[in-house]
């Protein structure tokens, strides 16, 4: 039962030691609740967030910029993704989609919400003008 003890704990601190060399990145800074991202390319990101809050990066995630802040509407964005580098849709509650047309540094409300108010959690874009919700 020693030998047995031992040897968990040599494992234990081994795997610890070799598995354990993470590097802090980027802290938080604010209270921003992500939900959903998209990458465009290697070093674009875009990230949607609660009450549409949306933010990007250009340079592989060392810098974020808020292109959008959050409106304390309590409409939550909660998925995103583009057709290119200046079209994408996002999916909100309440049934809510939004559309950029440069990148996300503007949004705006498409689609018809007084008939249908479930929140939307999933899209597919297939083109710039064909997306499924």
């Amino acid at each position: 039962m020693k030998k047995l003890f031992t040897m968990l704990t040599l494992v234990a601190l081994t795997t610890m030691f070799a598995f354990g060399q993470w590097q802090v990145v980027k802290e938080a800074s604010t209270s921003y609740q992500p939900n959903d991202g998209y990458a465009i390319d290697a070093n674009t990101v875009v990230v949607v967030g609660n009450d549409g809050e949306v933010v990007k990066t250009t340079d592989g995630g060392t810098n974020w910029t808020t292109l959008r802040d959050a409106d304390g509407s309590g409409i939550d964005w909660t998925k995103v993704e583009f057709a290119d580098a200046n079209v994408g849709y996002a999916a909100a509650s309440d049934g809510y989609i939004f559309k950029t047309t440069d990148g996300g540094a503007n949004w705006t409300m498409i689609g018809d919400t007084a008939n249908f108010v479930a929140d939307l959690k999933a899209l597919s874009v297939v083109d710039a003008n064909m997306v499924y919700f």
